[in-house]
């Protein structure tokens, strides 16, 4: 009878394990619906939106570099375009191949009124699964410091620290000495502090805006040449990020 028992206890814990075990890969190999959503089909629509969004990359990489001939400067980049760009000429790009080397790949943006939402496949098919972030994204005083907040992080359906891959994303995306990402805790959040030009004494521009509307980013700034380029201090819809506190 003892026997018995133990070998009935024996088989409900196991299949407890085995439902556990399927519940688990179940959530890790879900693929959010904003993710699915976003994906843009094939076919002369979706290579136009690419070639229109490396058109905007080019023009704000102008405006930085050389100005917009006027006291201030806007771009305004569509979620249509960058998913575009992720399908078609990103994939041509060496970034792209290195992104890979990292088990990155097939990324996809959605922009809210309030949060960026961020996800990518992670790792090799069979054994991937798709990591996804909400993003907050303020300026601050300090002249062309952008704070990106990691707020939900997600493998699949399962909630995920991720701070080790966020920290091998921040080294890839140093860009030699004109961009520095630092990684701090915000709110118990992963969080980025990202400078630009801070090998610069005086930066070529100023970023002023970063807004979001639902399907949308506008990142715009002030050039040096300005008449109103006087660096002056950005006050943040929310909160300033205190990087000294939050180590």
């Amino acid at each position: 009878m003892r026997k018995r028992t133990v070998v009935l206890l024996s088989c409900i814990f196991l299949l407890l394990v085995i439902v556990v075990g399927v519940a688990i890969v179940l959530l890790l190999y879900h693929e959010p619906g904003f993710y699915r959503n976003a994906a843009i089909p094939p076919g002369p629509r979706r290579e136009q939106q690419s070639k229109d969004c490396v058109g905007k990359f080019i023009t704000l990489g102008n405006y930085m570099s050389f100005g917009s001939g006027k006291d201030e400067w806007a771009v305004e980049i569509t979620e249509e375009q960058l998913n575009s760009y992720f399908q078609e000429d990103f994939k041509k790009w060496g970034d792209c191949a290195s992104l890979e080397k990292l088990g990155i790949s097939d990324p996809r943006i959605v922009f809210d009124k309030d949060k960026i939402r961020l996800a990518f496949r992670y790792g090799t098919k069979p054994w991937s699964t798709i990591l996804s972030f909400d993003l907050r994204v303020w300026l601050v005083k300090e002249p062309n410091v952008v704070i990106v907040e990691f707020l939900g992080r997600h493998a699949g359906a399962l909630p995920i620290s991720a701070q080790s891959i966020l920290e091998t994303i921040s080294e890839h995306l140093h860009g030699g000495n004109s961009v520095e990402v630092t990684m701090y805790r915000h709110n118990g959040n992963p969080t980025a502090v990202v400078r630009v030009e801070c090998d610069k004494s005086r930066p070529t521009f100023q970023l002023r805006r970063i807004e979001l509307e639902d399907g949308k980013i506008t990142i715009g700034g002030l050039s040096r040449d300005s008449d109103q380029q006087a660096y002056l201090p950005i006050a943040p819809k929310n909160e300033q990020f205190q990087a000294h506190t939050e180590q």
